[in-house]
């Protein structure tokens, strides 16, 4: 049997990696409240689970992991409606309309390009380890990457929001 996590040990945890599993499950859910009922959720499983992790690397890629099921598993439960870019508070800042017009483009692609993607550039993972976490390989995580950097660029083009550089 498994020993219970401390409440001392789940604040340190929840301090370190509350805001990139607030982002994370905001991309998936795409509505504040969703995104805060996930991130408890996820938490609570830390919680009951009482995971020993290997180092702070592993915490996060566990915690990662388990907001991502979450989401999918609330997803599945019921359709969602789409809110605003505004609700994620480090969109806020972004007050450049082509840089607003980017993260939107990066919300609204297929799961599997808006994971790898948001993982990558936001959250500043290596390929292999998003293969790990998203139990693939290297070379589909490269592949995704490029073809989510295709499709928003293709959209950007049409739309007129980006020249050709």
């Amino acid at each position: 049997m498994r020993e219970a996590v401390s409440e001392e040990r789940l604040t340190e945890i929840y301090n370190r990696n509350v805001n990139t599993v607030y982002k994370l499950c905001f991309t998936y859910l795409k509505n504040k409240a969703d995104a805060e009922d996930a991130v408890q959720d996820t938490f609570i499983r830390c919680l009951e689970r009482a995971p020993r992790f290997e180092s702070l690397q592993h915490e996060k890629a566990w915690l990662i992991r388990v907001a991502a099921n979450i989401c999918k598993n609330m997803l599945k439960r019921a359709s969602r409606c789409n809110a605003s870019i505004e609700d994620i508070p480090e969109i806020e800042a972004v007050t450049d309309f082509q840089s607003r017009e980017l993260v939107e483009e990066v919300l609204s692609l297929p799961e599997k390009y808006r994971d790898v993607i948001y993982l990558f550039y936001y959250e500043d993972y290596p390929s292999a380890e998003i293969a790990a976490m998203l139990k693939t390989t290297d070379a589909t995580v490269r592949t995704r990457l490029r073809r989510g950097r295709a499709l928003i660029k293709s959209i950007l083009l049409k739309e007129g929001g980006y020249g050709e550089e």
